[in-house]
């Protein structure tokens, strides 16, 4: 029995030390081998190869540099969320050398998008300025700089300091305008009762007695326009007129105001009565808003995006508001892609004269290396007209660069700012049946 017990004792042993030397050998195996490199998936951001819009133009950029070395980013881009989705973009100092003297200097901002990078329009700062510093601070870019009086000239060295202001727009770089050109609002000395009571709904006599004006003072800082335009409402105005007014989008053009549509309108028509002249002539007298609207139902994309809908990054754009999904109009852009692609300017850009319009275009759009563009307003006149000419051999079937410039006057008392731009295929046969042309929507600068 004590032989089997010793036995017993040696197998044990004999097994406890194999399984001590497998774990120590897997453990030095562990240490001593390679590890795996696991490729990385991240998408770096690199604002230096993005493309920005200068004056309307693409211009491309790689590695901070244009292909023909004219546009290059000056200094380091900073890095910050410029619209509210928790992603950092970035804020980028363009220089685009003349072949001049000149040394032109712009912002541009490269938005962090769920689809990839997407570069803005430049905004232009000064020619010849001394550059201080860039920053984003508050969802909003801050361009410190010294410039050159009001008629010196650029031999001399800039003197004036300017801290320049600009914020993102539904996808749209604007300049910040200064707060202090509002620093008062109107009301009515008179008890609006008196006026519209139920028996008596004399709105428009109510609108005449809105002549009391009153201080604003805004606390320091910089204010875009619906900002402004809500804190005058909210001093205007009170109780439910305020609520309902405070409730309030500006279009992308800034010259219309929408008011967000309230449920039972006809049950506060008494408000209405006297609210809707209080907010129109307090609304009508900022800078740009040429009018306003009280909606009913969101009907478009301009609209649901001016009120804060849920803008979708796809093209053409999509804005959810109210459980409806609008499509942003681009025209006939990608119905006419197939014979006609334009560059510059896009789809709902603002645009100033002279307006370089470039593309490609099979050569069948053609007759004798040209074809007519026009340029029309919001009711459809036409403002500005043009032959848009072949940079190349246009007898053949496939893309062939055009150019074309077109001088117009805009129009600063329009009802609107919006235009269309048209590019009519020639059709020297007259042939209804062979008429084609893209048509897309512009935006017409008054500034």
């Amino acid at each position: 029995m004590k032989q089997l017990g010793l036995r017993r004792f040696l197998f044990l042993l004999g097994l406890f030390l194999i399984v001590v030397g497998f774990y120590l050998a897997v453990r030095e195996w562990l240490i001593r081998r390679p590890s795996l490199a696991i490729p990385s998936t991240e998408v770096v951001f690199q604002p230096s190869s993005v493309t920005y819009f200068i004056d309307g133009q693409v211009i491309t950029l790689m590695n901070g540099n244009s292909a023909d070395n004219k546009v290059s980013i000056f200094g380091q881009p900073v890095f910050g969320d410029l619209n509210n989705d928790g992603r950092d973009d970035a804020a980028v100092l363009l220089l685009e050398e003349s072949e001049g003297s000149g040394s032109f200097f712009y912002v541009a901002a490269a938005i962090n998008l769920n689809s990839g990078i997407q570069g803005t329009n430049a905004v232009f700062l000064g020619d010849r300025i001394a550059l201080q510093n860039l920053e984003i601070r508050g969802g909003q870019i801050i361009v410190n700089y010294v410039d050159h009086q009001e008629g010196e000239p650029m031999t001399t060295s800039p003197s004036v300091d300017v801290s320049a202001y600009f914020f993102i727009q539904d996808g749209i770089l604007q300049k910040i305008e200064p707060s202090a050109k509002i620093n008062s609002y109107l009301i009515s000395d008179e008890d609006a009762s008196k006026y519209c009571n139920g028996a008596k709904m004399d709105s428009d006599g109510y609108r005449q007695t809105i002549t009391t004006e009153k201080p604003l003072l805004l606390a320091d800082g910089n204010y875009d326009l619906k900002q402004i335009a809500t804190i005058v409402i909210k001093a205007a105005t009170s109780g439910n007129c305020q609520q309902i007014a405070s409730n309030l989008g500006i279009s992308s053009d800034g010259a219309t105001v929408y008011i967000a549509p309230v449920e039972a309108w006809a049950g506060i028509s008494i408000t209405m009565c006297s609210c809707q002249p209080q907010v129109e002539v307090n609304l009508l007298r900022l800078p740009g808003i040429k009018r306003v609207r009280w909606l009913s139902a969101v009907d478009n994309f301009e609209e649901c995006s001016a009120l804060s809908g849920v803008v979708m990054e796809s093209y053409p754009r999509q804005c959810r508001y109210g459980g409806q999904n609008f499509t942003e109009n681009i025209g006939n852009e990608l119905e006419a892609s197939d014979n006609i692609i334009l560059e510059s300017p896009r789809p709902n850009q603002d645009i100033i004269s002279p307006l370089t319009v470039k593309g490609r275009a099979r050569g069948s759009w053609f007759f004798e290396g040209s074809f007519p563009v026009f340029l029309t307003d919001w009711d459809g006149k036409i403002i500005a007209q043009g032959v848009a000419q072949a940079q190349g051999d246009w007898m053949t079937n496939d893309f062939v660069p055009f150019e074309v410039t077109l001088s117009f006057v805009a129009d600063k008392d329009a009802y609107s700012n919006r235009g269309s731009l048209i590019l009519k295929k020639d059709n020297p046969s007259g042939l209804a049946g062979l008429d084609d042309a893209l048509e897309i929507p512009v935006m017409i600068a008054t500034d």
